[in-house]
């Protein structure tokens, strides 16, 4: 199975999260006209003073549109989604709508952003690397209902040399240790907290 073949399988997965995502539509155009911004505590750093430099943001794998549209409220002029779900790009575009917000989205495989792939995007799967079957979400359906959902693994140094190859420069890398779910429920909690759980990496293009 290609990396293509896993992404389309991917997409029918998030078209069935998509449905979850409807479901709060009004309270999350609500959340958002009030002014409402989506960031966790780790992001907030990395975002401060982003109006006053920021004229367009690009987020990948937008989803619904949330985290997207809250760059938006913290004060980028123009907002741009891409998603591979066509029905998540339905719902952010519900809420871009309902808010007259300058968003613009796109529904395709991030593979299609450019033509030359370069190492970042594989094209052909390294089975190696973790391209193991999981699930998203319940659904309220046993897993064996659900539609299969492909990721993987990387290492630090595959996510970053890459980039640096391409011309950015690195000036920030930091782990976090904030969960987002009770992901390990049999470790004491001193011992969650000093796992990492998400990075944050600051690059620029000179």
């Amino acid at each position: 199975m290609t990396v293509r073949e896993m992404h389309q399988s991917n997409r029918v997965a998030w078209n069935e999260a998509a449905a979850h995502y409807a479901e709060d539509l009004e309270g999350r155009i609500q959340f958002l006209r009030a002014g409402g911004m989506n960031f966790c505590a780790a992001e907030e750093p990395y975002l401060r003073g982003l109006g006053d430099w920021c004229r367009r943001a690009v987020h990948l794998q937008c989803a619904g549109g949330t985290d997207t549209l809250s760059l938006w409220n913290k004060g980028v002029q123009e907002v741009v989604g891409v998603d591979i779900s066509e029905d998540m790009i339905a719902v952010a575009r519900q809420k871009s709508d309902a808010l007259n917000a300058p968003a613009s989205w796109f529904c395709c495989d991030i593979l299609d952003l450019d033509p030359v792939y370069g190492d970042y995007f594989q094209t052909a799967a390294q089975m190696e690397q973790g391209w193991g079957p999981t699930y998203i979400g319940e659904l309220a359906k046993p897993k064996e209902d659900l539609s299969r959902k492909y990721e993987s693994q990387k290492t630090f140094g595959q996510i970053i040399n890459p980039l640096v190859q391409a011309g950015l420069r690195l000036e920030k890398l930091e782990e976090h240790a904030e969960p987002y779910w009770d992901q390990f429920p049999n470790l004491p909690p001193e011992v969650v907290a000093k796992l990492p759980n998400t990075f944050s990496l600051l690059m620029r293009k000179d």
